[in-house]
């Protein structure tokens, strides 16, 4: 069970940061191409290479980057409290004055283990997605002045 209040960050990560600079890098984006929408080509087409991101693109992508750093730091946050919760638990179920209560506690503090778990791998995941995000970013303003 997902502790309330706190969103599945995958789909998000997906729609806010890959579809954004593949939107912006190399064409429309999945949603963009199922809706029947015009790609960005073929509208006004910019002197430059349509595939670089313009200035105030870079700058949408960067902020977008900056909101995703932020995420990472409050999974980082939310990690800490699940393992407090975890701790708690598992002092409770020492602290049982009945089987049942102190199976149930062992319970809660493996299921937040294994929530703790996803977390991490999910951490891990967009950690990564970041970099590649962040280093492609930086690619395409290096070789942008070039055209």
């Amino acid at each position: 069970m997902k502790p309330a209040g706190v969103p599945d960050v995958r789909p998000w990560l997906l729609t806010l940061s890959l579809g954004a600079l593949l939107a912006v890098v190399s064409g429309p984006a999945p949603a963009e191409i199922a809706s029947g929408a015009p790609p960005p080509s073929t509208q006004a087409a910019p002197a430059a290479d349509p595939a670089a991101p313009s200035d105030p693109e870079r700058d949408t992508l960067k902020a977008q980057l900056d909101d995703i750093q932020r995420l990472l730091s409050r999974l980082d946050d939310l990690e800490t409290q699940l393992i407090a919760q975890a701790q708690q638990a598992l002092d409770r179920a020492d602290a049982a004055q009945n089987h049942d209560e102190r199976a149930r506690q062992e319970r809660l503090y493996g299921e937040i283990g294994a929530r703790i778990g996803e977390l991490r791998a999910t951490r891990r995941d967009i950690a990564q997605q970041l970099q590649v995000l962040e280093q492609t970013l930086d690619d395409s303003a290096t070789t942008q002045p070039d055209r």
